[in-house]
């Protein structure tokens, strides 16, 4: 979709034909534009038996030369694509079982396995499946239960329904289940749910948050997040669940598309092949808040040629669309934010800032843009809101025909409303990565948290974001004194970048950064000025240093004990005492000391790695 806008623009002169369009009759002169370039043909790939069982023959053929992961990708794609409760998804799922079984995956092979016995599987066939369902429950647990003698017994009935060559393979297999060496450990999962703290809910003004913080606006920041009492390291500021989010394409089949943990059981769409889920309640809530409208859309649009900040937008607008219930109500919402003066106080209902709720996504938008670059992304609206309009029944007859601007208020309406989450997706939206090494991150997803929004930069935060899913908690990671600003960082620290590069990654935010490592020109080799070097009395000075040679012994315990850190095998309480330790060292510095100092700098880079670790994005 992109592509095609893309090759309209090349022409500087179709540009020029929209820089003196009045307000009055701007969308009456896009729409106008969009539907003379020859609008998109709605086409929309549907679920195919035969290419599902193409995918499943190329993975079969593959079984013995690739790694087991790479299989259960293959056949997730084969059972994305098969006709529900059909023969060939029966199928994928059955051989996707066999590889998550080799994979050492043995719950999500018994999730698989059951799922074929629902559909319906040959005879000839459930024998070897039996015989699965036995080695996974005593994988899991190498007693003799019931089930498990259940199973073993389905296999040997089942045996005179298969060839000769299949039965002495059987047979074979059933004796090996004896042997309780024959048995390998269940793959380690990364949990990152159990490091979530509770809730906060304290906060009167903002749900879900600390009450040790505000939203405050001035001429300088605009609308930002303030400290309204000191605030200790390892403190949890947030807990909550993005409002939105997108999977990136080649990310799809691993990630659930309700709320992004790995998968690998994974159960797809019943009605497109575009995404999948990680079990059945995600799916149907998906289809309950967004996806019954999404799907049809992403069909006819084709998941491979939107941009994550259309996807964004458009999630957006149909979860809005749903918590008013009609257009008439979308309507009166959007003018009531509209008038509101500064949407501080009154960003929600009742006084509350709520995160989960559409009111305080659209407190995120910023008006003022009338550039060329904005003029582009009104014609993509335009069509977003076209093949809304082809591909689904989410106006019903409010909306049928795009060329009838000038009678119908609902197109303005809708091409403004998606152009603003647009707008609001594509400056707020939080990337989260896949960190495999410091230099080595690629995006898997983008989430929108309403709070974030508000959140200035820094490349030197004071907040780190710990990420489960879509679950996401923000930590203090230093000592943050009353009246203090609350800054995250938007990807580029002055650890990991230098100040030009910085800046250079930060001009599609839009934004010169002032932070103090900007203003001090400080980048990956800088060293912070100590402690020592502040005008502190004698007596705290040798408290201070007390402190320190502590700190530096523990940072050095840390140092020797990393390269043995192996976060699947390392006991969870290490993560929990590393997060304790190093927090009381940046709160004793903090108590006395003002930041920035390299003394806190080294204990804060410490806690950030803590906090890395246990991340579910840190692999």
């Amino acid at each position: 979709m992109s592509s095609r806008l893309d090759q309209i623009f090349k022409n500087s002169e179709i540009l020029s034909l929209f820089k003196d369009i009045n307000e009055e009759n701007r969308i009456h002169t896009i729409v106008a534009f969009f539907l003379s370039q020859s609008p998109p043909v709605i086409k929309g790939t549907k679920k195919d038996a035969s290419k599902a069982q193409e995918q499943i023959n190329l993975a079969n053929d593959s079984f013995k030369s690739v790694r087991s992961l790479y299989l259960v990708s293959m056949y997730t794609e084969a059972i994305m694509n098969a006709p529900i409760n059909s023969p060939e998804q029966a199928r994928g799922f059955a051989n996707r079982s066999a590889a998550l079984c080799n994979a050492r995956l043995f719950e999500d092979s018994l999730k698989d396995i059951d799922r074929v016995l629902a559909i319906g599987y040959p005879d000839n066939l459930k024998a070897g499946l039996y015989l699965r369902r036995a080695k996974n429950l005593l994988s899991l647990n190498q007693e003799m239960r019931p089930e498990v003698k259940e199973a073993i017994a389905e296999a040997r009935r089942l045996m005179d329904k298969v060839d000769v060559c299949s039965e002495k393979k059987i047979d074979m297999a059933l004796k090996k289940l004896r042997q309780k060496d024959s048995f390998n450990k269940s793959y380690t999962k990364w949990d990152a749910h159990k490091f979530l703290p509770p809730v906060p809910n304290d906060n009167p003004q903002i749900a879900r948050a600390s009450g040790g913080i505000a939203m405050k606006f001035n001429k300088e920041f605009g609308r930002h997040v303030v400290a309204t009492r000191d605030i200790k390291a390892g403190e949890t500021l947030m807990v909550t669940r993005s409002y939105v989010s997108a999977i990136k394409r080649e990310k799809i089949i691993k990630f659930c598309w309700y709320c992004l943990q790995r998968t690998w059981a994974s159960i797809p769409c019943n009605e497109c092949v575009n995404v999948v889920f990680c079990n059945e309640e995600c799916r149907d809530k998906a289809w309950q808040e967004f996806h019954d409208i999404e799907c049809p859309f992403l069909t006819a649009v084709g998941l491979e040629k939107i941009l994550y900040h259309d996807l964004l937008g458009i999630k957006m607008t149909i979860k809005a669309l749903k918590e008013a219930g009609s257009l008439e109500e979308l309507k009166k919402k959007v003018e009531m934010l509209d008038a509101m003066p500064d949407k501080i106080n009154n960003c929600c209902y009742n006084n509350v800032y709520d995160d989960t709720r559409y009111e305080s996504v659209c407190t995120m938008y910023r008006e003022g843009r009338s550039d060329l670059s904005a003029v582009k992304n009104l014609i993509r609206s335009v069509e977003l809101l076209y093949y809304l309009v082809k591909s689904t029944k989410m106006f019903g007859d409010k909306i049928s025909d795009l060329s009838e601007t000038r009678s119908n208020k609902w197109i303005s309406f809708m091409v403004e409303l998606i152009f603003r989450h647009q707008e609001i997706s594509q400056m707020n939206a939080t990337e989260l990565r896949i960190r495999r090494a410091a230099d080595d991150a690629p995006i898997r997803s983008y989430i929108l948290i309403p709070l974030y929004g508000f959140l200035n930069h820094s490349c030197d935060p004071n907040i780190h974001k710990l990420t489960s899913g879509d679950m996401n908690a923000l930590f203090a990671v230093r000592f943050i004194k009353k009246g203090e600003q609350i800054f995250m960082n938007y990807g580029a620290r002055f650890q990991m970048m230098d100040k030009r590069s910085r800046m250079i990654y930060l001009e599609g935010h839009r934004f010169l950064c002032r932070c103090i490592p900007c203003l001090k020109n400080w980048g990956p080799n800088s060293s912070l000025p100590s402690f020592m070097d502040q005008s502190l009395p004698a007596e705290v000075k040798q408290g201070l240093k007390i402190i320190d040679k502590k700190a530096k012994r523990y940072l050095a315990q840390l140092e020797n004990e990393s390269t043995d850190v192996y976060r699947y095998k390392t006991p969870d309480s290490y993560f929990r005492d590393c997060i304790s330790q190093l927090s009381k060292f940046l709160n004793d510095y903090g108590e006395l000391a003002e930041y920035p100092c390299q003394e806190i700098e080294d204990c804060k880079r410490a806690l950030i790695v803590s906090y890395k670790h246990i991340d579910d994005h840190y692999i």
